[in-house]
């Protein structure tokens, strides 16, 4: 990437997330010189997501997808010396556009179609059950008075 694109790249990111159209604006030049860059097509497609206030959650799941699959193909090829490596694939990771999808299927309360963790990510901690608090024993109450009257 030419300096002029980093340059522009970090622009983007001291916008993100506050002013989301500035970002989109920066990135969308970024985009332009670097249309078929992951991470560019990545960060474009998540701050489009929140510049349009969340609505379009089904194209974001399918753009993180294309893009994982995308990756995931690239270094399958690259591993296996098969086929030419995609340039453009660069150090894109695709533990980002998992980490993503989980986040927009946990809103959307899809949990368990998150994709799964990756396997270097360590296992959190197994917790015991919390037991039910018992509660200290009381005196029982004194009886009522009688009501006063006539």
């Amino acid at each position: 990437m030419t300096e002029q694109l980093v340059q522009l790249a970090d622009e983007a990111a001291s916008y993100f997330p506050a002013q989301l159209a500035k970002a989109g604006e920066v990135l969308d030049r970024v985009a332009a010189q670097r249309s078929d860059d992951p991470k560019v097509q990545h960060n474009a497609a998540i701050t489009e997501y929140l510049r349009g206030g969340e609505h379009a959650p089904e194209k974001l799941l399918a753009t993180l997808e294309k893009l994982k699959q995308r990756i995931d193909d690239a270094r399958a090829e690259s591993e296996s010396g098969e086929g030419t490596t995609d340039p453009t694939i660069g150090d894109a990771d695709p533990s980002l556009t998992a980490y993503n999808t989980a986040i927009v299927l946990y809103q959307l309360k899809q949990a368990r179609a998150a994709p799964a963790a990756p396997a270097r990510t360590p296992a959190p901690t197994a917790r015991r059950p919390r037991r039910a608090r018992r509660t200290p024993a009381r005196a029982p109450l004194p009886p009522r008075a009688p009501p006063a009257g006539p």
